[in-house]
């Protein structure tokens, strides 16, 4: 096999002759490549395979004793034939009579306490010159570059194809691995050098040879498409990657690594600016989105109270250790509102951009490849499955400061896939109740306004003077509406709709419509669809006790009450009740008491009598 690097900087593939003190003519061996040995510049013909073995395992101790049981477990495997210690003392007699022919009498290939030893001293042993040079750049890096690119260059071109070439076994074959890991260190030590030298296509050359009969080495996979792509050459490089994908899936059923993952989907987001970057730029984490998203809706609805929650939401996210934060509550609470005030008031914190994403029913495989369509990721290069994509939304936002608001989450699995792996990024999530297992998200609950805020909002939507006029009744009806946002919202809207009706007017048409709608019955779907999808949320006893109660219950009540009500057990009518208050059909009151909602109780009572009927 050819040496690419030998090529480059033009050596002799058989060692120079040197004078070493302890032998008469230069003994050298080498192992980065097939196992070879020279007295001066004659090679020595090492016999067969196996023998060859037996030397590579002596001259890879490094000086040091080989018992002969491991001798002839390194060479021959767990499960040696009875005549392999008989073979070995051949192999040991023969080795002794052609190499000590260099220094007659020198006892090269000693044996004490019934182990086997060279005496690499006084030999030269193209391994251990490999990792003197490694040693030498690294100590001369610090302060003459160009010094260490020379070390580097001559280590390397003292490889002559692949390690213990020839030689068989499990452990020479881990032996070879380790020695080819060392030459890729080697080589990703050398490409900025080389680079800053401005030299790199040598070196590039070395690196895609290698890589071609090592093509599941991501590592030199990920240089050889850097250095492509530093040429200009990005569908050459994409190339490579494919290639590594396809062998690295039928070969192993896996998919490329995150680091490599990285750099392809960078030069997938590139346009020009890569060329003539350096090589910490080209492998160093992610550049910013091609085009940064800012995808937040207008922050200019109305919006009054809440202030408590907004400081503990902003100082989560804007904090020394950036949090994730979710927002749970009742549909119609007002939790997507405050997850876009929120959102704008932090988004400098996060200058790779702000994603809104409204889940739902979305599969989570879907709400993945539009968030890393939004990224700029072409729709061909995003894989199928959501553990797929969400592995590739964790690697592309590894090095982002980026904002996700995932409104309305429904299913409680689809979160861990949504969190962005850069502890600089953020997601506010939106749920109707708390997903238990998010340890990594801060969670606020919101409840309804207080009355002041109710009619506040109520002034901005349907005229302060208006409200100030009747007052007394504006509070009534906001407390009609349970101070649900969504249901002030919906009165205001009917107070605009109706400008010369009285607040009065409307507040006992609202009460008559509570009871069966009738004049307001577009206002009551409204109303009702939260609480709707509250109730599919629950277990059928859970919402067979909800409807129970509602008829009876005036005011809070405890467990023992509503189990007496139900004819069900207290221990179990206290999980259902807790049930729904984690749906908002319920509210939590001190000394563990319950209550409905007004609004909640008087839905849920016709929705009662409706399965009765």
């Amino acid at each position: 096999m050819t040496n690419p690097v030998a090529q480059l900087f033009a050596l002799p593939s058989a060692p120079s002759a040197r004078s070493v003190p302890a032998v008469a003519r230069s003994l050298s061996f080498q192992l980065l490549g097939p196992v070879r040995a020279w007295i001066g510049r004659d090679e020595v013909d090492l016999g067969t395979r196996q023998q060859r073995a037996v030397l590579a395992v002596l001259l890879l101790a490094d000086g040091q004793p080989v018992t002969v049981d491991d001798v002839v477990d390194r060479v021959w495997g767990e499960n040696p034939p009875r005549s392999a210690r008989g073979t070995l003392r051949t192999y040991i007699y023969r080795l002794r009579r052609v190499l000590e022919s260099a220094a007659p009498g020198s006892d090269l290939i000693q044996f004490t306490a019934s182990s086997y030893r060279i005496a690499t001293q006084d030999v030269d042993i193209d391994s251990a010159e490999f990792f003197e040079l490694l040693r030498l750049a690294e100590e001369v890096r610090r302060f003459d570059d160009r010094a260490a690119r020379d070390s580097l260059r001559s280590a390397l071109a003292l490889w002559k194809g692949d390690a213990l070439q020839g030689c068989d076994g499990e452990w020479l074959v881990a032996r070879r691995a380790w020695l080819e890991s060392r030459r890729v260190d080697a080589l990703i030590a050398l490409f900025p050098l080389e680079q800053s030298g401005g030299e790199p296509g040598g070196v590039l050359e070395i690196i895609g040879e290698l890589w071609r009969q090592q093509p599941t080495q991501e590592k030199l996979a990920e240089l050889y498409m850097t250095g492509l792509w530093q040429k200009n050459q990005r569908s050459d490089a994409l190339g490579v990657y494919e290639h590594v994908r396809q062998v690295l899936g039928s070969e192993l059923g896996i998919d490329p690594g995150a680091e490599l993952q990285a750099l392809h989907l960078r030069i997938l987001r590139a346009e020009n600016t890569v060329a003539g970057a350096s090589e910490t730029e080209a492998t160093r984490g992610l550049p910013h989105p091609a085009r940064v998203p800012a995808e937040l809706p207008s922050d200019a609805a109305p919006f009054v109270g809440r202030e408590r929650e907004v400081a503990l939401l902003t100082g989560a996210l804007t904090g020394q250790t950036v949090r994730h934060v979710g927002i749970a509550g009742l549909d119609g609470i007002g939790k997507t509102r405050l997850a876009i005030r929120v959102a704008h008031s932090v988004r400098g914190n996060f200058p790779d951009g702000q994603i809104f994403l409204t889940v739902g029913d979305m599969p989570v495989a879907d709400a993945l490849g539009d968030l890393l369509a939004t990224l700029g990721i072409p729709h061909r290069d995003i894989p199928a499955g959501a553990l797929h994509r969400a592995a590739l939304w964790r690697t592309v936002t590894s090095e982002l400061r980026l904002l996700l608001v995932a409104d309305d989450v429904v299913d409680p699995s689809d979160l861990a896939l949504l969190l962005p792996s850069s502890s600089r990024s953020a997601i506010i999530v939106t749920a109707q109740r708390r997903v238990v297992h998010s340890p990594a998200v801060t969670w606020v609950r919101l409840t309804p306004f207080t009355t002041r805020e109710s009619t506040d909002l109520m002034g901005i939507l349907a005229g302060p003077a208006r409200v100030a006029a009747e007052e007394r009744t504006a509070c009534r009806l906001a407390e009609e509406c349970s101070n649900i946002p969504l249901a002030v919202e919906v009165a205001a809207a009917r107070l605009n709709d109706r400008p010369h009706w009285s607040l009065a007017e409307i507040e006992q048409q609202l009460l008559d419509d509570l009871q069966s709608p009738v004049v307001m019955q577009e206002d009551c779907r409204i109303v009702d669809a939260p609480l709707a999808r509250a109730e599919s949320i629950v277990s059928a006893a859970a919402l067979a006790l909800c409807h129970r109660l509602a008829v009876v219950a005036v005011g809070a009540f405890d467990a023992a009450w509503a189990a007496a009500q139900a004819g069900v057990e207290p221990a179990l009518v206290t999980r259902l009740l807790e049930e729904l208050v984690d749906a908002n059909l319920l509210v939590s009151e001190p000394a563990h008491r319950y209550a409905f909602l007004s609004l909640v109780q008087a839905y849920t009572r016709r929705q009662a009598g409706q399965r009765l009927a």
